[in-house]
């Protein structure tokens, strides 16, 4: 998944219940600053993390239920090289998210 800081808290606290939210904050924050955990931050709410591929890649975000899922998209792969083709610019970083609503919402309105 994508969790917040504070559901790994809550996920961490069943097998270490005296671990506080400041220790989860911190261990996150290096492992974002070890290139281990990538950060998504979305206006209005908490940031979600991404360790299972800890670079950028794209997510589909629903917009009811805020699920987050990595689409393995092929086309993907090349956009950083063509757009510094394209542009003469040098990508350090990227991001790219779509939004929309997933199949189980839609089910549901």
């Amino acid at each position: 998944g994508h969790p917040t800081v504070e559901k790994i808290h809550q996920q961490v606290r069943i097998t270490f219940p005296t671990t506080s939210l400041a220790t989860v904050y911190k261990t996150v924050t290096l492992l974002k600053e070890l290139g281990e955990v990538l950060e998504l931050g979305f206006a209005g709410e908490s940031s979600r993390y991404d360790g299972n591929k800890p670079y950028p890649h794209p997510h589909v975000v629903c917009m009811k239920c805020h699920t987050i899922i990595d689409p393995e998209l092929d086309c993907f792969k090349h956009l950083t090289r063509e757009i510094t083709e394209e542009t003469g610019y040098e990508i350090v970083n990227h991001r790219l998210d779509f939004f929309g609503f997933c199949p189980e919402c839609r089910k549901h309105p």
